[in-house]
């Protein structure tokens, strides 16, 4: 096979999947860094951290989609607050439905 031939295959299996794997694993490590250890601040930081955690994956999402998935701005953004939204509610997602939809959504359920 040439390499026009794999990275022809590579594109379009990437586009079978709404996010880039980055950005489904950016989606969980935001949650997990912004939530993680909210205990420890008796629930006080929970407005400054939803705001952050939506902000920081928003950018991050719409970069990674951007640079990595070829989206276009409108398409990458609209990804980017989807997401952020889902990062920025102050639950954790990782071991949750919805947390196993962003894996299968990126990607990353696939991975070995």
């Amino acid at each position: 096979m040439s390499n026009e031939t794999l990275q022809s295959i590579s594109s379009s299996k990437r586009k079978f999947f709404l996010f880039h794997p980055y950005s489904g694993a950016l989606i969980i490590a935001m949650d997990w860094v912004f939530f993680g250890m909210e205990a420890g601040t008796l629930g006080l930081s929970i407005p400054v951290m939803s705001l952050l955690a939506f902000a920081t994956t928003l950018l991050g999402v719409f970069t990674i989609q951007i640079k990595l998935s070829k989206d276009n701005w409108a398409i990458a953004l609209a990804k980017g607050v989807l997401v952020g939204f889902v990062a920025g509610i102050p639950t954790p997602i990782a071991g949750t439905f919805i947390g196993a939809l962003i894996l299968a959504l990126s990607g990353l359920s696939t991975k070995k």
